[in-house]
């Protein structure tokens, strides 16, 4: 059976905080040691094609901007910046949820980032996912669920009020652009 995106995230997170716990400290040296042209061909060696943002709003990639639009040249290469390894060692310590409300140094957290971004840049997921709600706590990190049809949808979700106020429980249209992300 083929593993769903909240599987696989886990997987990849869990794998992140193997390789950071004993990798972590040669990363850092080595990075910190790199000058600009240093850091910008280790960013395109892991990227696909070798192709990366320029800077944050840079449209070349299409969506890419969109949901990672720390991930680029300009703002990563700096030889006086530690972003590289701030955002990686977030990633890396950091559980899925905590992700999720906030980012690397104060910064706005993946549910904040890819909400704003989906109100202000037209952000939007191809498919509607009508009825349909993505979970983002500990537990049940990125898990999604439909109301059947059929069901109110008002009595369906009646008793988790709280976790749709606190943002616990969100559309699942944005929620997959989370888990992109």
């Amino acid at each position: 059976m083929e593993a769903n995106s909240s599987e696989t995230i886990r997987e990849l997170h869990g794998d992140l905080q193997r390789r950071w716990k004993a990798h972590g400290p040669k990363v850092d040296t080595a990075w910190r040691s790199f000058n600009k042209a240093q850091r910008a061909k280790c960013m395109k060696a892991g990227a696909v094609d070798g192709q990366v943002l320029k800077h944050s709003r840079d449209a070349s990639l299409g969506n890419v901007c969109k949901f990672i639009p720390e991930w680029n040249l300009k703002d990563i290469t700096d030889p006086n910046s530690a972003l590289f390894l701030d955002i990686l060692k977030h990633r890396a310590t950091k559980s899925l949820s905590e992700q999720y409300r906030s980012g690397h140094n104060g910064t706005a957290g993946d549910l904040d980032l890819i909400d704003e971004i989906a109100r202000t840049r037209n952000l939007r997921h191809v498919n509607e996912f009508k009825n349909c709600f993505t979970l983002f706590d500990e537990s049940e990190y990125g898990l999604s669920f439909r109301v059947p049809a059929g069901q109110n949808v008002k009595e369906a979700l009646s008793g988790m009020e709280s976790a749709i106020q606190q943002r616990y429980i969100i559309p699942q249209s944005l929620g997959e652009l989370i888990l992109q992300r």
